[in-house]
């Protein structure tokens, strides 16, 4: 059976928690490296982030360290096991199971949001508004024209407690629309800078 480290390598997630012994940074923040793509350009493959623990509610356009669910890594969309399908809705439940894996990703949509995407992009009604506003993205990476992952025009509503995540490489990455919005109890850590560390993540918001 592979570890959660080998499993997190092979996958492209967040490859390494390790503290740094004898610096104030064991006790305040741990480096996190990313193996692959999924961020760029904001975290490059093989670059270094520095995150702390959750403590607070998290807010859109943080980017978070957190437990998928369980079924993420086969794509698969909850309650019950699903894959969705490009140009309808993105996935609105995930399993209900927490997987012991990591992920890394930019949380795009909060609890009461409605959403939908388009190439790639957000379209977010945040609660208590009346119109869907595109984000503000040009810290992302485009999905190639015709990219069908990157169009479901249908709306959906993120539920209580829950957030929707996404790489800011848009047509390379493994998210929330795939095995849908995960609850704050899932989310480890707050990205708050990166190498070297103090450093601004490029193109964060």
């Amino acid at each position: 059976m592979r570890t959660v480290l080998a499993r997190m390598v092979t996958l492209g997630l967040v490859c390494a928690l390790a503290p740094i012994p004898g610096t104030a940074c064991a006790a305040t923040l741990t480096p996190f490296n990313m193996p692959s793509p999924s961020m760029e350009p904001t975290i490059p493959e093989g670059g270094e982030v520095f995150a702390e623990s959750a403590k607070a509610p998290p807010r859109v356009g943080e980017i978070i360290i957190f437990h998928p669910p369980a079924g993420a890594e086969q794509e698969q969309c909850g309650p019950r096991a699903h894959q969705v399908t490009p140009g309808g809705k993105a996935c609105a439940r995930p399993l209900g199971k927490e997987s012991d894996v990591l992920f890394l990703k930019r949380i795009v949509a909060g609890p009461g949001d409605e959403i939908y995407l388009k190439q790639g992009h957000v379209y977010r009604n945040g609660r208590g508004h009346s119109r869907f506003v595109r984000e503000r993205d040009s810290f992302t990476r485009p999905c190639p024209i015709g990219a069908s992952l990157c169009n479901y025009p249908k709306p959906i509503k993120i539920p209580a407690g829950d957030w929707f995540t996404m790489g800011d490489n848009r047509g390379e990455s493994d998210d929330s629309r795939f095995w849908g919005p995960i609850p704050s109890s899932w989310i480890v850590g707050l990205v708050r800078s990166c190498s070297p560390r103090g450093t601004p993540c490029a193109g964060g918001r």
